[in-house]
């Protein structure tokens, strides 16, 4: 008998097939959300990251140079020479020109009296530099860039650049000219315009950041905003004069930047930057400079004014009221301001053995028995001295009360602490210990007094 099987061919139905597709399409999502989260994430690690560790080298390059680097070129491509390079041109208060996009702008603060603030120069941070730099902690190039690909940002307070400054003649560490403030226009650091220099990711939008091709990624001042497009920033932060949070770091028209509260809404808050910045706090007077290219360690004033000695009101670099004292020796590359030579200065030629024609050089009358103990404005300071110079030879002396033994013929052993000779003799003992000491006599050059 033969039988015919019916198969059920019957798939999804319409209903069925709608669910599986819904279902599918709110996995996918949940799992492009996951991917974008996890991407945002990272991005804002690797930024955080990179920025950290730009400012550690700029700390330590300092400490093992004295110095800080200048800033890098920022719209340099990488076949140029000098791609990711310390650029530093002495930029003369910002009158000289800068060497390619790299800024100059005066600082908030004069901290070398010429009645100019200080110069701050602006670009990317030197990454070539403290590549080379074997630091103790390597600085490799890939840190060159933030998670959104633009080159970390520095700037940095010029004259604490100065390829000038060695171990031995340091940057002083209060002369920041740098003002960090916040949100609300609210000065970081006391005092104000202290810092030395700023590390900063120009944030998600990269908003006026360099690619590490040297192109410019996005404009800092745009002409429209839309808010809420994402492929244009949002209007910047609080409408206080001087101050626009979110181009603040770009604009670069000033030394002030921002360090504010992160805020990625659509709205005037909007804040996408990561900074570090390095200020000197509570610095002490006196600082103490290492350094492995030095055998020696100095101490220098940390005093942007002036050093008083024994004076509350100093009007010098140093100033002095009393007695100064030099165990060893004093060394400066400057004793002399010929322009005022006769109240400002000790004359070099006086220490060096020029004669003083005028004052008859640095002598003082023998003749009147005075004798040198100081030297001030340019000559000895002379006294007169209450002892005979000694005769050059010690004399033949009796040490003994006895007649029948000759005097004995001295010799000269030192001086005495008022000018007198300390004569000595011999006698040939041969048992003993040939030409030993026997007597000795304090020789004014009259008599001679047993010691």
């Amino acid at each position: 008998m033969i039988k015919n099987k019916v198969y059920d061919n019957n798939g999804f139905t319409l209903i069925e097939l709608v669910v599986v597709l819904m279902m599918a399409g709110t996995i996918m999502m949940l799992g492009v959300r996951f991917v974008k989260l996890y991407s945002i994430g990272q991005q804002h690690e690797v930024t955080i990251e990179n920025v950290n560790t730009a400012f550690s080298a700029l700390r330590e390059f300092q400490i093992r140079n004295g110095r800080y680097p200048c800033p890098a070129d920022p719209d340099l491509p990488p076949t140029n020479p000098n791609y990711g390079l310390s650029q530093c041109a002495g930029y003369d208060n910002c009158v000289s020109p800068t060497a390619g996009a790299i800024t100059c702008v005066l600082g908030g603060r004069d901290t070398d009296g010429d009645s100019v603030n200080d110069p701050v120069l602006i670009g990317v941070i030197p990454f070539n530099t403290l590549n080379a730099a074997e630091l103790t902690t390597p600085y490799a190039l890939s840190q060159r860039v933030d998670g959104y690909g633009a080159l970390v940002a520095y700037a940095v307070t010029e004259h604490m650049t100065d390829p000038v400054f060695t171990f031995d003649n340091p940057i002083n560490s209060n002369t920041g000219a740098i003002r960090i403030e916040d949100e609300n226009k609210v000065s970081l650091t006391i005092p104000d315009a202290a810092a030395h220099f700023n590390v900063f990711s120009y944030g998600n939008n990269s908003r006026g950041g360099y690619s590490s091709e040297g192109v410019l990624i996005d404009a800092c001042l745009v002409p429209s905003i839309v808010v809420g497009d994402p492929d244009v920033a949002p209007p910047p932060g609080p409408s206080a004069p001087g101050i626009d949070v979110e181009i603040e770091n770009c604009d670069n028209n000033d030394a002030i930047f921002a360090k504010a509260t992160r805020s990625l809404g659509g709205n005037a808050d909007y804040f996408d930057d990561m900074s570090q910045f390095n200020v000197e706090s509570f610095a002490p007077l006196w600082k103490r400079t290492l350094g492995v290219a030095s055998p020696n360690s100095f101490l220098y004033n940390t005093n942007l004014g002036d050093v008083g000695v024994g004076t509350q009101l100093p009007t010098k670099k140093l100033h002095v009221v009393g007695d100064l004292r030099a165990e060893a020796s004093v060394i400066t590359p400057l004793y002399c301001d010929d322009a005022d030579a006769t109240t400002e200065c000790m004359d070099a030629n006086a220490i060096g053995g020029v004669p003083d024609v005028e004052n008859g050089g640095m002598q003082c009358d023998a003749s009147a028995g005075e004798a040198a103990y100081a030297v001030g404005e340019n000559q000895f300071e002379c006294r007169k001295v209450e002892w005979i110079v000694p005769a050059k030879n010690c004399p033949v002396h009796d040490f003994d009360t006895d007649d029948s033994i000759p005097a004995e013929t001295t010799y000269m052993a030192g001086f005495g602490s008022l000018g007198s000779l300390i004569c000595c003799n011999k006698v040939d003992d041969s048992i003993f210990n040939p030409l030993i000491d026997t007597d000795c006599c304090k020789y004014d050059g009259t008599s001679c007094t047993p010691m």
